[in-house]
């Protein structure tokens, strides 16, 4: 069985995908920046007391809660757009090989001669 790339190109994928992926990098870079940046993030972070603390491989630092937020809801939305990548991927593959099929099943019989 022969395995065809859908898409051999960057510039054959949908624009919203091509949009999409590029946020999902930019937000991505920009979590870890500043996460190497301010030396951790709220998600692997806590609260305690009303103090707020973002953590990195066992170490904390106390942070502002304005930080503190910006910094879970940052994770939160890297997360999503990594799960939207995948999400878009996965609809453009299914319509691509619906196509595929749809192509396959309106093209004419090609074995030739009549069968009356």
């Amino acid at each position: 069985m022969r395995i065809e790339m859908p898409f051999s190109k960057w510039s054959e994928y949908p624009l919203w995908f091509r949009m999409l992926f590029i946020i999902a990098l930019i937000n991505f870079f920009t979590f870890i920046f500043v996460d190497i940046y301010s030396g951790g993030s709220a998600m692997n972070g806590y609260q305690k007391d009303g103090l707020y603390y973002i953590g990195s491989h066992g170490s904390y630092r106390q942070v502002g809660k304005a930080f503190w937020t910006y910094s879970y809801i940052h994770g939160i939305t890297t997360w999503i757009t990594h799960l939207s990548i995948f999400a878009g991927l996965a609809l453009i593959l299914n319509l691509k090989r619906y196509q595929r099929s749809a192509e396959q099943n309106a093209a004419p019989n090609r074995e030739g001669g009549s069968h009356d």
